[in-house]
């Protein structure tokens, strides 16, 4: 065991105590607070494991007037846990900094709901460490030292597009998960999926994942202090390579505590939260109206308005279309879009009849492609991730479309483009 106390100086610095059992990340960690511009200074540091943590360190730790403690929990995740939660019931130190090796959801959890305010992946990163501390120093209320950033020159937030049924059983759900897979194919961006659907919410299940992790224990825990934890709370699917917000977990009705979250305000700091951590947030919306979910569809970029060719969808969508325009506001024209889905090529009503039904032009339309699709579903494999179908082509088009990626042009150019292409290159 060794405890190295460092003197106090004129210039208070922000005291940090570190406990950990591995002389490399003690290193490390100890170098990127040299290295940092924010005001933390080692005070000291207990190589011993937990199980050998007596009065004598703990008594330096409470001497030592600690602004922040670092524990790593490799070690012993479970009792560097137990850990935790009595420093912070002693009051040794008012925040607390984890790191880890492949820890689970499940301890992740556990570490928010002690009052963690950061966790970090070890092996750590020294930017990941500095931009750890300048977020603890912006939540103890202390202006960061690192320099100020240039108006306009910040993180350019994340973009947001909702999906809207007219009904149930056309296709919302299936294209949202599709979609945000697709986006994430064609463009690396970072991508969420958002099921919004509190009660029967159904993208876990189309996307083949297990949640632990939902949007109401995001809205039970969302504090800006523990905004980077609960960012690596949200589960993340290995085969597609997005993040999902899904629906609670267990089945049945959602407690009427629950739901008392579910307010336009909060669900205005989480999207925000949301746009920080991705370049791009999905947002299955169900179609009830609701105070929140009509505050979502204020601050999306786009909404893409799905219905089917038949006359009650039709009727649905073009009863809700004036509300949804008072949400889009005066950038309604640009903000919403009507996404025709499972239109057979002999279908009797014209594209153009269902623009005039509706009063919107169809920015993009799919195929009756019914079998691959509840092919998919039943395999728990989005469509876009298996063998070829015209649902997955008709996606990969709207993706496409929709990112305004290269792929666009190219997709929607066909056979004839192509064999013009060919003509124009032999002249």
């Amino acid at each position: 065991m060794t405890l190295d106390s460092l003197p106090s100086s004129d210039s208070h610095p922000s005291w940090v105590g570190l406990i950990s059992a591995d002389p490399a990340f003690r290193n490390q960690l100890q170098n990127a607070l040299e290295e940092s511009s924010a005001p933390f200074q080692l005070a000291l540091a207990i190589d011993s494991p937990f199980s050998a943590i007596g009065d004598m360190e703990i008594q330096e730790m409470e001497r030592s007037n600690l602004e922040l403690l670092v524990v790593d929990l490799e070690s012993d995740p479970a009792l560097g846990m137990d850990f935790i939660r009595s420093a912070m019931e002693a009051g040794i130190a008012p925040r607390v900094l984890a790191a880890g090796r492949d820890l689970s959801q499940d301890l992740l959890l556990q570490a928010l709901q002690a009052g963690v305010m950061e966790v970090l992946p070890k092996p750590i990163q020294a930017e990941e460490v500095e931009a750890a501390l300048q977020r603890i120093v912006r939540k103890a209320g202390r202006s960061p030292v690192a320099e100020v950033e240039e108006e306009g020159t910040g993180p350019v937030p994340g973009r947001a597009i909702a999906f809207f049924g007219a009904k149930g059983g056309v296709g919302t759900t299936s294209l949202a998960t599709n979609l945000a897979v697709e986006i994430h194919r064609i463009t690396g961006a970072r991508t969420l999926l958002l099921d919004l659907d509190v009660e029967q919410g159904e993208t876990g299940i189309l996307l083949g994942v297990d949640p632990n992790f939902s949007l109401l224990e995001l809205l039970r825990n969302y504090e800006p202090m523990v905004s980077g934890l609960l960012a690596s709370c949200i589960d993340h699917d290995e085969a597609s390579g997005i993040d999902l917000l899904a629906a609670p977990v267990k089945s049945g009705p959602v407690p009427s505590d629950d739901f008392d979250l579910i307010s336009g305000e909060r669900m205005a700091e989480v999207l925000d939260f949301l746009k920080e951590h991705y370049d791009y947030v999905v947002i299955d919306r169900p179609r009830t109206f609701h105070p929140a979910f009509d505050r979502i569809l204020e601050m999306v970029d786009e909404v893409y308005l799905i219905t089917t060719p038949d006359l009650q969808a039709l009727r649905n969508i073009t009863r809700s279309l004036p509300r949804l325009e008072r949400m889009a506001g005066s950038s309604k024209d640009r903000r919403l879009h009507l996404v025709l889905n499972r239109y057979p090529a002999n279908h009797p009503i014209s594209i153009r009849e269902i623009e005039q039904t509706v009063g919107l032009e169809v920015y993009h339309s799919l195929g009756a492609d019914f079998f691959p699709l509840n092919e998919s579903i039943h395999e728990r494999t989005p469509a876009v991730l298996r063998e070829k179908s015209q649902f997955a082509t008709d996606v990969k088009k709207l993706a496409a479309k929709i990112t305004g990626s290269a792929d666009a042009k190219e997709q929607e150019k066909g056979f004839l483009g192509g064999l013009m292409d060919a003509v124009r290159k032999r002249g």
